[in-house]
């Protein structure tokens, strides 16, 4: 028993119980008075929360992506300053994607022109900063429940006496070779013997995609995609079949993930 190896899904009835869910969240704003009245007004919802919590508010939007690239931060909920010098919140909300796609975003302005934005970068939320008093909590206790959902089914893994819990969308693509199955992370990986098959079964209701007869990705974290190639967010390429690209743009487009962006400045790279 004790090399026994085995993966199962772990779905949790509804949502986690708040108790149980720790949320991140990020407050970016280059006004240190507006920062500190938006923490103030994060903690003032999260004291009053079952919710472990934490906050880190930043005053340039280039430190966020920084440990977003380390991997130094980890966060689910981003509210963002779309009129910022040093970065333009647009920019920002397509380099925070790029790193987090699942991460839910809360556009702060002072410009009632900007909400358009927010339909356009598929954003959680738009608030005037002038109503922030009257509409975050709202809007946290809404992400929040979102987050919950999330966090609610997950993988977990038992191999050689090990336990690992990964949670489903954390993970970016699934490879099979030589009896065993790898599921990667943006951060490690987990193998178990099974194939594909008995993966792509604990994923079917993920926004999983096979692409060919030895890789699946989670297609949230796909940025581009050629006749024969994926491209995953972290570098990684992967090859497509021809007969799967069709799956593979029918997925894209179920989830919203085909959209417009603008292309990123070189000289802003990190």
């Amino acid at each position: 028993m004790k090399n026994k190896e085995f993966i199962e899904k772990i779905t949790y009835p509804g949502n986690l119980p708040e108790e149980e869910v720790i949320i991140g969240l990020a407050i970016v704003d280059d006004d240190p008075e507006i920062l500190e009245i938006e923490e103030s007004l994060a903690r003032r919802f999260f004291d009053h929360s079952k919710y472990k919590w934490q906050i880190k508010s930043y005053l340039h939007p280039k430190q966020l992506l920084q440990d977003l690239k380390e991997c130094t931060q980890s966060f689910d909920v981003f509210m963002v300053d779309i009129e910022m010098e040093e970065l333009s919140g647009q920019e920002l909300i397509v380099r925070i994607q790029k790193e987090n796609p699942s991460s839910i975003i809360i556009i702060v302005s002072n410009y009632a022109k900007y909400a358009v934005d927010g339909y356009r970068y598929g954003v959680f939320r738009y608030i005037c900063k002038q109503e922030l008093n009257e509409k975050l909590d709202e809007a946290l206790k809404i992400a929040c429940q979102i987050v919950c959902q999330e966090q609610s089914q997950s993988l977990l893994f038992i191999s050689s006496g090990e336990k690992v819990i990964l949670k489903i969308l954390d993970i970016m693509y699934v490879h099979y070779e030589r009896k065993y199955t790898f599921f990667y992370t943006k951060n490690t990986f987990c193998k178990i013997r099974c194939t594909l098959s008995d993966a792509m079964n604990l994923l079917a209701e993920e926004p999983f995609v096979q692409i060919d007869k030895a890789y699946a990705v989670n297609v949230r974290y796909i940025s581009r995609m050629d006749e024969d190639t994926i491209w995953m967010n972290n570098g990684s390429k992967l090859p497509v079949s021809r007969r799967r690209r069709k799956d593979v743009a029918d997925k894209l487009m179920s989830v919203g993930m085909i959209r417009s962006f603008p292309k990123e400045k070189a000289e802003d790279q990190i």
